[in-house]
């Protein structure tokens, strides 16, 4: 399987909660990010909007958007410990 490299650039302080639950997790980091994009990518979770259009994201300021990706994180976490939780219940 081919795997394509990206660089990103995180806000202060996101790349150490990214590197605790994947401590948690026992997983890589680079697992952790793969695991939770897929996740929200394959919930057919709606993407946060961005943009400057008249549209419901247009109300996101900057400021706000820090606290919406934490609270996705964190949504998108319990989502993935109770996927967990429930495939150990089931072996």
């Amino acid at each position: 399987m081919a795997y394509d490299q990206f660089v990103i650039r995180f806000p202060d302080g996101l790349r150490d909660r990214i590197k605790q639950a994947a401590r948690a997790n026992n997983r890589s980091m680079n697992q952790e990010i793969v695991a939770r994009l897929s996740h929200s990518l394959d919930s057919g979770a709606e993407a946060l909007p961005l943009g400057n259009d008249s549209g419901p994201g247009a109300s996101i300021a900057p400021d706000n958007l820090q606290e919406l990706l934490e609270e996705a994180a964190e949504r998108a976490a319990r989502k993935v410990l109770l996927m967990q939780l429930r495939a150990n219940d089931e072996q």
